[in-house]
C-alpha cells in the first residue's frame, strides 16, 4: 500500500531544499511495518526525513523508530490527550511539528490512520485547499513512470495551469516526462516567482 502524502506551498529555497516529516504507526509497543516502506519513499524525496512518534506511552516505539535507517531524528510528541492516537490529536501534533520546522513534505502510511489523519492536516496548512491521493501497488517505490501517469491522470480531471514538484532528483526525473506527455515543455531550477508567467532562474 502506498504513502499519503501532503506537499504545501513553498518558497523557492524550500522547493530546491527537500525536507521531510513522517508519521511514524505505531500501536504503542512496536513501530508498524508499513511505516519502513514510506521510510523508503521519503528517501527517494531527498533531504532530511525526521519522523513524529506521537502517543501517550511511546518511548519505546520511539527508540525502535531511531534505529530505522534513513531517519535522522525521532521527534516525540507523548501526552494523555495522545491516548488512542484519535486522529484530531495527532493532526494537532503534527501541525505543531511542522509550524516549527516547515518541512516541505510529509508523509504517512497509506493505512486507515493515515488516510484518517494527513487529509486532516493537509486542511489546515495555509496554502492547501485539496489533498489529492494516487495509490496502489504499480506505484510502489514511486517510479517515474508511475508517478508520471499518475501525476497525468489528475491533470486530466482537473486541469491546472501549473505543475510544480521540487527542484531534486525526483522532481526533475518526473516532470520532464510530465511535460513531454502534456506536449510543453518544462521550466527548470526556477529561484523566484513574480506572477502566472514571469519566473526567475538561475543562470
Amino acid at each position: 500500500m502506498l504513502r499519503y502524502a501532503v506537499r504545501r506551498l513553498a518558497t523557492p529555497a524550500l522547493a530546491r531544499n527537500a525536507s521531510t516529516l513522517i508519521l511514524v504507526e505505531h500501536d504503542g509497543v512496536a513501530v508498524n511495518a508499513a511505516t519502513l516502506n514510506t521510510v523508503t519513499a521519503a528517501g527517494k524525496i531527498g533531504g532530511p526525513v525526521h519522523a513524529l512518534v506521537a502517543g501517550d506511552s511511546c518511548a519505546a516505539v520511539a527508540e525502535e523508530a531511531a534505529k530505522i535507517p534513513g531517519i535522522e531524528k525521532v521527534i516525540v510528541a507523548e501526552g494523555p490527550t495522545l491516548k488512542g492516537n484519535l486522529a484530531e490529536a495527532v493532526t494537532d501534533a503534527v501541525l505543531a511539528v511542522q509550524a516549527a520546522n516547515s518541512y516541505s513534505h510529509i508523509l504517512a502510511n497509506g493505512t486507515v490512520s493515515g488516510k484518517n489523519i494527513l487529509p486532516r492536516v493537509g486542511a489546515k496548512i495555509p496554502g492547501i485547499e485539496k489533498v489529492i491521493v494516487a495509490e496502489g501497488p504499480t506505484l510502489k517505490g514511486n517510479l517515474a513512470e508511475a508517478v508520471t501517469d499518475a501525476v497525468l491522470a489528475v491533470q486530466a480531471a482537473n486541469s491546472y495551469s501549473h505543475i510544480l514538484a521540487n527542484g531534486t532528483v525526483s522532481g526533475k526525473n518526473i516532470l520532464p516526462r510530465v511535460g513531454a506527455k502534456l506536449d510543453v515543455a518544462p521550466i527548470s531550477d526556477i529561484i523566484g516567482i513574480e506572477s502566472e508567467d514571469t519566473f526567475h532562474r538561475t543562470i
